[in-house]
């Protein structure tokens, strides 16, 4: 009979363990200068100003995609490789940012003609950092007008606009 109380002994041990351990660890982020926050906040990305315009991508939206001529955009799909040939906003690129060295090349023909095009790069959802990314270094391969899809792939597809798989 004492054999079947010894593991729930045990579990109300490592419980309460956990549960000190925890109101530890509280107490000292509550005292530390430098608290660690309970929820993170990805920190706000600055609107380019005139002096930021070469070296950091402008934002766009749904609704200001919506309204351009499509002949007057290049995407730019900033996701990786599987996921481009699952589904992509038609007429897009691909250039991973975890393959910029070999997508950046591959891509410099078509980024070369797009002329007056507004480079849009979007990746998987606002919060993906990605496209941003991709975007800095469209920026100084030399590319002028660099803009990042807000919404992201997440976006497009919530509002039901047209896809294309490769």
């Amino acid at each position: 009979m004492t054999g079947s109380k010894q593991p729930l002994a045990t579990l109300k041990g490592i419980g309460l363990l956990i549960l000190v351990a925890a109101g530890v660890g509280y107490a000292v982020n509550a005292l530390r200068p430098d608290r660690v926050p309970w929820v993170y906040h990805r920190p706000a990305t600055p609107a380019p100003t005139a002096e930021s315009a070469m070296t950091e991508p402008g934002w766009i939206t749904l609704e200001e995609l919506r309204a351009a001529p499509p002949e007057s955009l290049l995407f730019v799909d900033a996701r990786g490789p599987l996921f481009f040939k699952r589904s992509h906003i038609p007429g897009a690129i691909s250039i991973a940012k975890q393959y910029l060295a070999r997508d950046l090349p591959a891509a410099a023909p078509v980024l070369r003609k797009s002329g007056e095009k507004r480079v849009v790069i979007y990746c998987a959802a606002e919060d993906c950092e990605d496209s941003l990314i991709v975007g800095r270094e469209l920026i100084q391969f030399g590319m002028k007008r660099v803009f990042v899809f807000k919404g992201g792939w997440k976006a497009w597809q919530a509002a039901k606009l047209p896809e294309e798989k490769s």
